[in-house]
């Protein structure tokens, strides 16, 4: 159909046809599906036509905390700057990007060209997306092709940025939405209802090649009262349900006498030469007495060649009270005597997302830690980059 229109505009020359073909292709092209917005220009772009932002370091504002440590960084100035430099310097190496924007609430606390924009701007969605889209493209190409983002939001944008990030990460990368509860049950918010969560939306540079992964497997009720060299086991089901003559045969316990055959229209698990192999190594044992229905020997499952070696993530993960802003806000006040950040993380929240991502040698980046995550380092332990065994390093973005 494009196609035909411009062999029209070769045609009908004349203004008056020009203009309505125009009119004609805005109408087929205009997206028919998907989140639209009146898009805005910020200050900071237009600083950015004609200057170029560089890093200084600065020696006195330097946070050591262990001098053999490896070093992080705390990038100060506009995020937008700060996230065009990385683009230079990191496209493609960033592992997991866990940010903490403003939710865009009636409290003001979103800043649109050093302006407060209040619920009664009719332009704050808007403004808030076009914020957000020029930030999230460039996450997307700062993240490696395993590397994942995490967002923290709430129902005053959460279904907008659902379709944004639909948009720049495509659909099929996202992961899930987190559920986190931010508070205990106190007052109502005025309309019967006690607002206890907030989410955290979850996508993937490339879902395929993504991996997320839960907390190793503690295999409760494996021991090892033997001392096997194999380490941990539990008595397993020797029998299977498939055989032939090489896996029916009779075991004999040699301390006991007691003799033992697959269960009713069931075979042994194993030939006799690949039990006799088990015996050698330890991984059948014999009883040392006899005893009503039970067998004479122990088939033993290692725990160390289990394939769930870790758990799944449950969705609900983030419903636990360590991971509510009440628990950030006592954290600040060992800091600081009057902290006057709204609505901060815990570090147990971005502690637990940066280790669901497999790599123990991750580049991780917040480029609104200064919004509302305020992580010292050397005063909180998760920025450390050797906390729990990790070499992660750090790149927090503040204003």
């Amino acid at each position: 159909m494009l196609e035909y229109l411009n062999h029209l505009k070769e045609i009908h020359t004349d203004d008056e046809s020009r203009i309505a073909l125009s009119k004609i292709e805005t109408a087929l092209t205009e997206k028919k599906y998907g989140l639209v917005w009146e898009e805005h220009e910020e200050e900071v772009d237009r600083q950015l036509i004609h200057n170029i932002p560089v890093f200084r370091e600065i020696e006195d504002k330097k946070i050591v905390a262990d001098e053999n440590a490896d070093f992080n960084f705390l990038l100060e100035g506009d995020n937008l700057h700060s996230l065009k430099l990385l683009e230079k310097t990191h496209k493609g190496k960033v592992d997991v990007i866990y940010i903490d924007p403003p939710y865009n609430t009636k409290n003001k606390e979103f800043i649109y060209n050093d302006t407060k924009i209040g619920e009664d701007d009719g332009y704050r969605h808007s403004k808030w997306l076009s914020f957000m889209a020029e930030r999230l493209k460039i996450a997307k190409d700062l993240l490696s092709d395993e590397g994942v983002i995490f967002i923290s939001i709430d129902d005053n944008e959460q279904a907008q940025l659902k379709l944004l990030c639909d948009e720049i990460f495509g659909e099929s990368n996202h992961i899930t939405s987190f559920v986190r509860k931010t508070k205990s049950m106190t007052g109502d918010d005025g309309n019967g209802l006690n607002i206890q969560h907030d989410y955290i939306q979850i996508y993937a540079k490339d879902k395929l090649q993504m991996k997320l992964r839960g907390e190793k497997n503690e295999f409760k009720g494996y021991s090892n009262p033997d001392n096997d060299p194999n380490g941990t086991w539990i008595s397993g089901d020797p029998s299977a349900r498939s055989g032939g003559e090489s896996t029916y045969f009779p075991i004999e316990n040699p301390i006991t006498g007691q003799i033992d055959y697959p269960p009713s229209g069931r075979y042994w698990a194993f030939s006799k030469d690949t039990f006799n192999r088990y015996v050698s190594n330890g991984r059948i044992k014999f009883r040392e007495k006899k005893r009503k229905n039970q067998r004479g020997f122990i088939f033993k499952r290692y725990a160390k060649y289990n394939i769930n070696q870790y758990m799944t993530i449950p969705s609900l993960v983030f419903n636990d009270n360590i991971y509510m802003n009440s628990v950030a806000t006592t954290e600040l006040k060992i800091i600081f005597k009057n902290s006057k950040f709204d609505y901060p993380k815990p570090k147990s929240l971005v502690k637990k997302l940066t280790s669901l991502f497999p790599n123990s040698n991750s580049i991780i980046i917040d480029f609104f830690a200064g919004e509302r995550v305020i992580i010292v380092m050397g005063a909180v332990n998760v920025m450390k980059p050797r906390v729990s065994g990790t070499l992660n390093k750090y790149i927090l973005c503040i204003a």
